[in-house]
């Protein structure tokens, strides 16, 4: 039964990897920690912020944080529009990116947890999942400003 409450939420979590997947997909480490333009975020920093947001997630069903403190440190709000020079290296975050997803996605297919069973418990998975798509979006803003080909691909539309 619940299941149908958390299959919307578990799409979006899984489009969202996809996208952000294609979007880092040929980056360099040294383009994924430098600003593209003046005030936009590293793609590094994007990824360590969904990455860290992430953990609110994961505690909200019960399951450990992946983050440090250190993450913490460098991934909060607040600390935005700089290289990256000091951030985790890009193959590290897409690690915890993939550990999170893992863990998030059996706990949207399984939904049988009590963490899962009140509405409180739904809104707040939905504002993170709002929130990293937000980020997302921006990782295919940074790919452009970084001059590599969008990576996004939409479903093909026949002219009738």
């Amino acid at each position: 039964m619940m299941k149908q409450y958390t299959k919307p939420m578990l799409a979006i979590y899984k489009l969202n990897a996809q996208a952000l997947m294609a979007n880092i997909d040929s980056i360099t480490e040294s383009e994924c920690r430098k600003m593209p333009a003046e005030n936009i975020n590293s793609m590094n920093w994007i990824l360590g912020h969904i990455v860290l947001f992430r953990d609110n997630v994961l505690t909200i069903l019960g399951k450990l944080k992946l983050c440090s403190a250190e993450m913490e440190r460098l991934y909060s709000n607040g600390n935005t529009a700089t290289d990256m020079n000091d951030g985790l290296n890009t193959n590290i975050l897409i690690e915890k990116f993939n550990k999170s997803q893992s863990l998030i996605e059996f706990a949207l297919e399984n939904p049988s947890a009590e963490a899962l069973i009140n509405d409180d418990t739904l809104e707040k998975i939905s504002f993170y999942a709002f929130h990293e798509t937000y980020h997302v979006g921006q990782t295919g803003i940074v790919r452009v400003l970084l001059k590599k080909p969008g990576a996004i691909k939409g479903p093909s539309r026949n002219s009738s």
